[in-house]
């Protein structure tokens, strides 16, 4: 019986944790990896973020302000969309997910597609753009009244076009992450999220060198229509490669719904 409690719990913790925590795309997630969560029908949230990035090789990256808006369409289905400000490269990009209205293995599943828009940096003819598409698993891992651990895994293909040259490259990377929530202290979420780095998509730090993305941010839900959250990343909020050091982020989300 406290096994089915604490599985009921679990489940209820997971279907709420898509508004812990919106990537830096849009998707629902964590701060850089998405999860196999949706907004729930006819919810819109918005969340703006502002990431400071240090100097790098002697250079200083201009802030960087993240935009997004995700909608619930109907259940399991979300689309949003994203705009980056950042003095000479701005970003924009579109996103769609799916959750699977099925668990394998007590894991929720979910696959989503986003379609990014980078500057279009100098000397070159048209702008760099990111087509990407992914798989999402989301498991709860543990459970009791005082803390719920969720496990995140995923593999995106990226097609990248005009990426420092005419031609497109396509890579396959595996992403992972978790979040613990925390009931007892006002459901705070605690995220953290990997990306390997992948020489081959060219995004480079200022030294040239290519590096893993970590990123790690608390989530403080301030009522159930807004929250704060406060981190860093060692990526972009589209990030497939990071920098030498890490992006301080802090940021709001506010949610509505017409339900």
């Amino acid at each position: 019986m406290k096994k089915l409690l604490l599985i009921g719990m679990a489940m209820l913790l997971l279907n709420a944790a898509a508004f812990a925590y919106s990537t830096g795309q849009g998707p629902t997630g964590l701060v850089c990896v998405p999860t196999a969560d949706a907004v729930p029908a006819g919810n819109l949230e918005f969340s703006a973020d502002l990431f400071y990035p240090p100097s790098s090789g002697g250079v200083k990256m201009p802030n960087c302000y993240p935009f997004r808006l995700e909608y619930g369409v109907a259940k399991n289905w979300e689309v949003g969309a994203a705009f980056v400000y950042q003095k000479g490269l701005n970003q924009d990009a579109v996103n769609a997910k799916w959750v699977m209205p099925w668990t394998v293995a007590g894991s929720k599943l979910a696959i989503g597609g986003q379609f990014i828009a980078f500057a279009k940096y100098a000397g070159a003819t048209s702008r760099m753009t990111d087509e990407n598409l992914y798989l999402a698993v989301t498991r709860p891992l543990y459970a009791n009244k005082n803390l719920m651990l969720i496990g995140d895994l995923g593999l995106a293909y990226d097609n990248l076009n005009n990426w420092l040259g005419p031609n497109s490259t396509n890579i396959l990377r595996p992403m992972a992450g978790a979040v613990l929530v925390l009931p007892t202290l006002h459901n705070v979420a605690i995220c953290a999220d990997f990306i390997p780095k992948d020489s081959a998509t060219g995004v480079l730090d200022a030294s040239g060198k290519s590096h893993d993305t970590f990123s790690m941010a608390a989530v403080y839900p301030i009522n159930k229509m807004c929250a704060v959250d406060a981190g860093f990343t060692t990526g972009t909020p589209f990030a497939n490669a990071g920098s030498v050091k890490a992006n301080l982020l802090v940021g709001f989300r506010l949610k509505f719904s017409s339900r």
